[in-house]
Order: C-alpha cells, then structure tokens, then sequence
C-alpha cells in the first residue's frame, strides 16, 4: 500500500491572544461518508517576542487490519484513525 506522508499530515501553528483562548477543532468533516480531505489547510504564523502560540498537529493513521462488526480501530470512514496533538506555549520575550 504506497500512500504520501504529507498528504495524511496537517500541521498549523497559530498565534492566540492568551492560555484561555485555546480551541481545538479537528480539520477533518468527521461526518464526511468516504474520503475524508482536510478542511483546514496548513499554516505557520510563528508570532513575535512573548506571543502565545498554539501548535496543531494532525496525521490519517491508516488502518489495515479490520476485524469488521464494529471492532476497527478506524474513526473515520476512509479506514483511518485521526490522530492528534496539541502544544500551547509562550514564545522567548525577545
């Protein structure tokens, strides 16, 4: 099964007014019926001195065994599994 890594991977780095103003929204449509894309598209706005920043990090995981009747591992109908992180932190204040 031959299958990009940059096409499973989606990256954004994002500045945001402080700590509380985190929201974290997956940039897939869960609900989506067959080929789940990327709603959000990757980005990179690394802020200036003492900016709050949030790193978003979101790779398909292809699942390749399903046992069937509900046992997958697979979250999302195009057999793959989202996985995720997220970091927020304060940037040097130089």
């Amino acid at each position: 099964m031959a299958f990009s890594i940059a096409a499973r991977l989606n990256i954004r780095v994002s500045t945001i007014s402080d700590f509380s103003s985190a929201v974290v929204t997956p940039p897939v449509n869960t609900a989506c019926t067959s080929n789940c894309t990327w709603t959000t598209p990757d980005s990179y706005v690394p802020g200036a001195g003492s900016s709050t920043i949030m790193v978003q990090v979101y790779y398909k995981w292809p699942i390749i065994l399903d046992f069937g009747g509900g046992l997958s591992l697979a979250d999302l109908p195009d057999r793959t599994r989202l996985l995720a992180t997220v970091r927020v932190f304060r940037n040097e204040p130089f």
